[in-house]
């Protein structure tokens, strides 16, 4: 009888026993996943490093044309391109799947030039499906016709305080003066960084290998670099130039400068109020630094 009760409590235990190591293997499993964005060191970095491809699964969004659909309209300026997804900026800002469509060699598609999409209303997680995109005005005829410098998106390859290079969304090879351009930026500027480029002259080039940028002919002048995280900066929004003032009489000035002398005015006599003739300034202006007259609306004097 005592062998017998001995040989129940012996099987008790064993059984508990086993439960009890069940328990305890389901225990990682579920604190697995917390445990890798607490992580410290190397592999802290490597998560926050993998934040930014989330952006990128919106370029998994496909949306086909439907066989019967009925053409609608949008036109506006491109805030947005990465990989099939087009995002557009008019009366309301659409995103749409450029995938399949033919683009236009001698007008490239490009962030910051106004286009006219014809799509079908048959959206999915709001992405529309798009026939065809023209562009009617690249970012220089938007850049006239809105009366300021022009700017490119892109990616930046190389600068130095000569050069600069920038691959831009249609993957043109642009290249530019860096003498007066400026950096607006929260930290270091890096090659493969996303940057806007406001520049004078013309990355467009005629027939010739000329271009029509006038005195500002030949390679274009960039004027700023700004990445993505200060485009709302207030110094990447002010524009100005510095130089020396060579001649100076009522509200017109001479402003020579490491590109080229530059005939500026004022709307009145008082914004040139202490300045003199070979004096360093730095000159805000409005409307575009290639305008025959510079329209300067305040100086800073160096």
């Amino acid at each position: 009888m005592r062998k017998m009760t001995f040989m129940a409590a012996l099987a008790a235990a064993i059984l508990l026993s086993a439960c009890g190591s069940k328990q305890t293997e389901n225990v990682p499993t579920q604190s697995a996943a917390p445990a890798e964005t607490q992580a410290a060191g190397p592999l802290a970095d490597a998560v926050q490093e993998s934040k930014p491809e989330v952006s990128e699964q919106k370029t998994e969004v496909s949306v086909s044309l439907p066989e019967e659909y009925e053409q609608k309209f949008f036109e506006g300026v491109v805030s947005g391109y990465e990989g099939n997804l087009l995002t557009v900026d008019g009366s309301a800002s659409m995103t749409f799947d450029i995938d399949g469509i033919e683009e236009d060699a001698e007008n490239p598609l490009v962030r910051g030039c106004y286009v006219e999409v014809i799509y079908a209303d048959a959206p999915e997680k709001d992405v529309y499906p798009a026939e065809t995109v023209t562009v009617l005005n690249d970012n220089e005829q938007l850049a006239e016709q809105e009366e300021r410098d022009p700017v490119i998106f892109g990616k930046l390859q190389y600068m130095d305080i000569n050069e600069i290079s920038l691959v831009d969304d249609a993957g043109r090879n642009l290249e530019f003066d860096g003498a007066i351009a400026r950096k607006v930026s929260f930290g270091d500027i890096k090659p493969g960084e996303e940057v806007r480029i406001t520049y004078a002259g013309s990355i467009v080039k005629d027939d010739e290998g000329g271009d029509d940028a006038g005195v500002f002919a030949g390679t274009p002048f960039a004027l700023k670099v700004v990445t993505m995280d200060a485009l709302k900066s207030e110094d990447a929004e002010v524009n100005y130039i510095e130089g020396v003032v060579s001649s100076i009489e009522g509200t017109s000035m001479t402003l020579s400068t490491a590109i080229n002398d530059l005939e500026c005015s004022a709307a009145d006599a008082s914004v040139f109020s202490g300045v003199e003739e070979e004096q360093k300034i730095r000159a805000y202006y409005s409307g575009a630094l290639t305008d025959i007259v510079v329209n300067i609306t305040k100086i800073e004097q160096l």
